[in-house]
């Protein structure tokens, strides 16, 4: 006797029920005829005519079912039904970080946008290294402009990083695919990796951050009431904000520490759109010339330690870095009104690096007005609470 277990049976209402799917091979093996209970056993040739029988299931599903043998089911097991009739698209693994820095970037474009920026841009362009996340967005008025911006970019790469870009990503834009950005690759020994047509997700992480970019700048743009012509500022505020945050794929470092090495500082943040007074710094034509330009707070200069300002008067973008800020109070809002008694905050500079900035030429650009802004009630203020000072005097 070998002593081997050929079944096992459960007792129910004095019965024993064999269980098929303990059934050793031996037993299987054996005529059904021999044995004085009916066995549930299906024949190789069999699994196909249950399988269409039970709706085309899966194999493994098939496996799990009483009375199938998984010695009857192979690997090589092959429906031509199935495929034809349930196949869908692949899972797309997420690809592990890079070990280097600028190793591998991701670029996109995106645009056009029906509303021009406050220097008449209609695009931009976002880069974000690989390693660290790191994300640069740069405004263009015509997508020509990618290619030359992106030259730039490797560039400044090379000679502030020490770093050559080995692989860039991106979609199939014709901008990616023209014969210059094309030599720029070949020259610069640079892969250029491309995502299948009408398949985005092989570009994801770039796509994902132009969400990221799309809703915080929103958030900006809302908090403040800014028109749509802010829409650049924002995006470029948005960058420079996602740069100084810590990110869960980082280990909650922020992609500025990865990248530099050191943790950013944050006592220059200010409240986007606020309102802000620039010191005029040119000499007074006259003693009782204005000291001070009333100014929109809309960002951080790039290669300067300065603030980005939106003059309401002169409808210019100015770069200052003497500045008092009003954090509770947006011009442009037509729901609050200014808090004329709130204590300003005492004059700051910008002392981080500016480095992770995009634009790397700010320029002073006049703005043409777009559209009126709302009505200062300061001076309405003003008058009303004179002459009811003049009146209860007349009074008394």
């Amino acid at each position: 006797m070998t002593e081997e277990v050929l079944a096992v049976a459960r007792q129910t209402n004095r019965l024993y029920i064999l269980d098929p799917s303990s059934f050793s091979r031996n037993l299987i093996d054996m005529h059904c005829s021999k044995l004085s209970c009916k066995v549930f056993h299906v024949a190789h040739g069999d699994v196909f005519l249950w399988h269409q029988r039970l709706g085309h299931p899966s194999f493994k599903t098939l496996q799990h079912v009483k009375g199938f043998s998984s010695s009857v089911l192979t690997d090589n097991t092959i429906c031509d039904v199935c495929p034809m009739a349930k196949q869908s698209r692949l899972p797309f693994k997420q690809v592990l970080l890079n070990l280097l820095l600028f190793e591998l970037i991701h670029i996109d474009l995106w645009g056009p946008y029906k509303h021009a920026s406050l220097s008449g841009c209609h695009f931009f362009l976002t880069i974000v290294d690989d390693y660290s996340r790191t994300t640069w967005t740069y405004l263009l008025k015509h997508k020509s402009q990618a290619v030359p911006l992106l030259e730039t970019y490797l560039q400044m790469v090379q000679t502030q990083f020490d770093a050559k870009v080995k692989f860039v990503r991106s979609d199939n834009g014709l901008e990616f695919l023209s014969l210059q950005c094309q030599s720029l690759f070949s020259n610069l020994g640079i892969i250029h990796q491309r995502s299948c047509t009408y398949t985005p997700q092989q570009n994801g992480l770039v796509e994902r951050k132009h969400r990221h970019l799309l809703n915080v700048a929103r958030a900006l743009m809302i908090q403040a009431s800014l028109p749509k012509k802010f829409w650049g500022e924002a995006i470029l505020t948005a960058t420079y904000l996602i740069n100084r945050l810590p990110s869960s794929l980082l280990g909650w470092k922020t992609p500025y520490e990865i990248l530099h090495q050191r943790s950013p500082t944050y006592d220059q943040l200010k409240t986007f759109g606020c309102l802000a007074f620039a010191c005029n710094v040119k000499p007074f034509k006259d003693k009782f010339d204005a000291r001070a330009h009333k100014c929109v707070f809309i960002g951080y200069s790039s290669g300067q330690k300065a603030f980005k300002l939106y003059d309401l008067n002169n409808h210019s973008v100015i770069i200052s870095r003497d500045v008092v800020f009003h954090e509770q109070n947006f011009p442009f809002s037509t729901s609050v009104l200014p808090d004329l008694t709130a204590t300003p905050l005492p004059l700051v500079s910008l002392t981080d690096d500016p480095l992770m900035l995009s634009n790397p030429n700010p320029q002073l650009t006049d703005v043409p007005e777009q559209s009126h802004l709302p009505h200062s009630t300061s001076t309405d203020l003003h008058f009303s609470l004179f002459f009811f000072r003049a009146k209860s005097i007349s009074s008394s």
